[in-house]
């Protein structure tokens, strides 16, 4: 069984097991995946992930948390999920990784067109997504999605994966343009759950996570807005990013470090915006 909680009580049908699904677990999440009484079926659906040869899908030791492991190429899963405006956020934990020889790559996408990805040497950390930010109008409509997810000799290990209203910790920009270039203006607004002695962001790549330099530098430095170090901005006009050729929407991660408060793990947020450069 699994624990995609999102509506009801859901029969498999024939070769699956069947999926436990329960009605919102509170009022900022849609739906979580936490690896309690995870699953596979013959087919994705709401509750259990898709069987394969090629890759492992367990619970974490004492049923906290839960593993993807692919032990070749290709280990692939999916589950169905549903989607809301009103929960804009993706987001999940990766605790644990064990890389094997080969290449190595985790590939998360939906059909909404959200797409990330990691290679050669992942990261662990919080992940952060706002589906919704920049998305076409005709990509908004959507209520249901498989989530897809594809491992190449390499384990995972997760607290968690959920959409959300509003994430514990995340990097929000804003850019008047369609596409942040050499020109644009944009704000970086972190939200925190605790306050903080100190917050920088630095733009990453995804695929191999690289730094990317802006205006010469590689970290933005963030300054308080108010009293309650909770809340952290900088607004920088772009002259220069260090990019050869165009990244599409999420093809850069903000990566945020933080100083103080409990956060001992960076968080990496999908930029949702395209960049030139």
């Amino acid at each position: 069984m699994n624990k995609w909680i999102i509506a009801g009580v859901l029969l498999a049908t024939a070769g699956m097991l069947q999926a436990k699904q329960l009605k919102k677990p509170d009022e900022n999440t849609l739906w979580l995946e936490d690896g309690k009484e995870i699953g596979t079926g013959a087919r994705p659906g709401r509750g259990h992930w898709l069987k394969s040869d090629k890759l492992e899908i367990k619970s974490g030791e004492n049923g906290r948390g839960f593993s993807f492991f692919a032990r070749g190429m290709d280990g692939k899963t999916a589950a169905v999920v549903d989607l809301s405006p009103e929960y804009p956020y993706f987001t999940f934990r990766i605790t644990g990784i064990e890389l094997l020889n080969g290449y190595r790559n985790w590939t998360m996408f939906m059909q909404n067109g959200f797409s990330t990805s990691q290679v050669t040497a992942p990261e662990k950390g919080i992940y952060v997504y706002d589906l919704y930010q920049n998305l076409p109008e005709k990509e908004r409509a959507g209520k249901i999605s498989n989530l897809f997810v594809h491992l190449y000799h390499l384990r995972l290990d997760f607290e968690y994966m959920k959409l959300v209203k509003k994430p514990d910790y995340a990097v929000r920009a804003e850019c008047s343009d369609p596409e942040i270039k050499p020109g644009s203006k944009v704000k970086f607004t972190a939200e925190l759950a605790k306050e903080a002695e100190d917050v920088a962001i630095t733009l990453m790549t995804t695929g191999h996570p690289r730094p990317v330099n802006v205006n010469g530098k590689m970290k933005i430095q963030l300054k308080p807005a108010d009293k309650t170090q909770k809340i952290w901005t900088a607004e920088v006009e772009i002259k220069s990013i260090g990019i050869k050729k165009a990244a599409r929407r999420f093809g850069l991660f903000m990566k945020m470090d933080v100083l103080g408060g409990d956060l001992e793990e960076p968080v990496w947020v999908g930029l949702p915006y395209p960049v030139a450069p």
